[in-house]
């Protein structure tokens, strides 16, 4: 069972996670991308790794910086 703090917590984790897929979809526009351009499922899905992949080299760097901000601050990262 978790206490009322660690699901305030958790939830808060949660809601950045939701930010960022957020962000991802308004910013990197994955739907257009792929739509209606008469591609096949390995090309899309391919178009979608390599903008995932740059995703996380350039988000990582971000993580990592703002983790050892919350871990100075002693909230969980």
């Amino acid at each position: 069972m978790w206490s009322t703090e660690d699901v305030a917590k958790a939830y808060k984790f949660r809601w950045r996670i939701e930010i960022i897929f957020k962000t991802w979809k308004s910013h990197f526009s994955l739907a257009k991308l792929v739509d209606n351009q008469g591609l096949s499922r390995i090309q899309v899905e391919s178009t979608i790794f390599l903008v995932l992949l740059f995703i996380i080299m350039v988000q990582l760097p971000l993580f990592h910086y703002y983790c050892e901000r919350l871990l100075k601050k002693k909230e969980i990262c």
